[in-house]
């Protein structure tokens, strides 16, 4: 009887938050109220209710583990919060300048920060590290986990690398009411129904032109008052009109007629920083995963393992992330 009053509570503490984090109105009449510096204050808010939603995913996911009677999984911290702290070192190290190198052996621990790193919030955040490049230290060794041991955000990392080497173009994707109700209600959930429609429509259209369908990934959100879309990226073969035939087949996937077209429904951009395009996609992760039943990421199985390459070979090796997040480069 108290394990399922335990359940319940479990329950009802992460069905509480799901619309929390997404108060936007709230934060922005908060923000103005204070008056305070607008990048400062309005993303600090943004990254404490994402580190919320982050602090609430992994107590929910370890109480049930709990009360199921299943082990709690090896001693090696909190999975979720290691992940996001080491791939922030990293986004913010590469930002601020710093060539970035990973290992495996064990060394000393990240430095945990008052705030979470807003995407555009940097100046004062990577102050240490450009006073670290100024004082001739150019390249920063960091501790990394094994690839099954890695979370969301190492692994998009590496796909967005893996993706980076083979020029892949980012994208933002809507999707229609009629293709985000089917894939609410799809047995195996939201992103593993819209993975299935978007391979099956680039397969069609990229057959056409005699290629295969190419690797991508994407990222669901959803925030309040907006409906579930897409932030991914997507490789584009080398041929003429494979770009014209990878959007036909993207804009069929998300259910658009090309007769209905306003040109916002799907936007290609340069992934010119692959660390910063990780942390875009999976910026609403937490509270969008809660929503969805943790349905919201998804891969090709070829970009999945090229992806594992990629991070093996750069925990591996002395190769180094250059300080824009461009590719694995030797300082030798």
């Amino acid at each position: 009887m108290s394990k399922n009053r335990s359940a319940a509570r479990v329950d009802a503490c992460a069905s509480a938050i799901r619309f929390q984090p997404n108060d936007v109105s709230r934060l922005l009449a908060d923000y103005r109220r204070r008056r305070r510096d607008p990048r400062d204050q309005i993303n600090r808010e943004f990254a404490n209710a994402r580190e919320d939603t982050l602090h609430v995913r992994e107590n929910t996911a370890h109480f049930r583990r709990r009360l199921s009677g299943k082990k709690t999984g090896s001693n090696r911290g909190d999975v979720l919060l290691m992940d996001r702290d080491i791939f922030q070192e990293i986004q913010r190290s590469t930002w601020a300048g710093l060539w970035v190198r990973f290992t495996g052996r064990r060394g000393p621990s990240v430095i945990r920060r008052k705030y979470p790193v807003h995407v555009n919030l940097w100046s004062h955040i990577a102050l240490r590290d450009r006073i670290r490049l100024e004082q001739g230290d150019t390249c920063k060794t960091l501790w990394v986990p094994s690839w099954k041991n890695t979370g969301p955000r190492l692994k998009l990392l590496s796909w967005c690398m893996a993706l980076r080497l083979s020029k892949g173009t980012a994208f933002n994707l809507h999707l229609t009411r009629d293709v985000i109700h089917a894939a609410r209600n799809h047995s195996r959930g939201f992103a593993y129904a819209i993975q299935q429609r978007m391979q099956h429509h680039l397969r069609i259209e990229l057959g056409r032109l005699g290629l295969e369908a190419p690797d991508f990934f994407f990222v669901v959100e959803a925030t309040q008052g907006i409906e579930e879309h897409l932030h991914g990226a997507i490789d584009i073969p080398d041929h003429p009109d494979a770009r014209k035939a990878v959007r036909a087949a993207l804009l069929a996937a998300a259910g658009f007629a090309s007769w209905k077209l306003t040109g916002t429904e799907l936007r290609f951009k340069d992934m010119t920083y692959p660390p910063g395009w990780a942390e875009y996609c999976l910026k609403w992760v937490g509270q969008t995963g809660i929503a969805l039943d943790n349905s919201v990421i998804a891969a090709t199985n070829g970009l999945r393992t090229r992806g594992e390459d990629w991070y093996r070979h750069a925990r591996d090796s002395d190769d180094v992330i250059d300080p824009r997040g461009h590719g694995l480069s030797s300082l030798i």
